[in-house]
């Protein structure tokens, strides 16, 4: 089987001190939660959302080689743009500094950006967010 390493990068960011001094734990895994966070005063909180995005980088991709290479797509939420990109600039760092990481049994190895950071509104709930897209070489074997 498979690991799972999505858990593993959620575990990673949660762990890092800039993000969670931005964001504390909220760091969720493909969708915002149903009830979003939001203070005592109704403003909205900064959180993070991480979701695969696909197959990145196509030369990791070999068969004898248990080595996967996933795109995922990182949302950086704020109660304003500008803190949106707060957000996305502790973000950034700490996906960049990953190296031989092991996170809930997987060895992460390093993460790319492969696009963005994009500035952007949630088309739903009108929440600003930034967008960017890495490329997250992890190991396909739980360690």
């Amino acid at each position: 089987m498979l690991a799972d390493i999505l858990p593993a990068v959620l575990d990673y960011l949660r762990n890092d001190v800039d993000v969670t001094a931005l964001v504390g734990t909220r760091v969720y895994g493909v969708e915002a939660p149903n009830e979003p966070p939001f203070d005592a005063n109704g403003n909205l909180l900064r959180f993070v959302v991480v979701s695969p995005a696909g197959t990145g980088l196509g030369w990791y991709q070999r068969s004898d080689v248990p080595i996967s290479s996933d795109r995922y797509e990182v949302r950086c939420y704020g109660p304003s743009h500008y803190e949106a990109l707060r957000v996305y600039r502790a973000v950034h760092p700490a996906l960049r500094q990953m190296s031989r990481h092991t996170r809930n049994g997987v060895q992460l190895f390093n993460a790319q950006q492969t696009g963005g950071p994009m500035s952007l509104r949630d088309p739903d709930a009108h929440w600003p967010f930034v967008l960017a897209y890495y490329t997250i070489v992890a190991s396909e074997v739980a360690v």
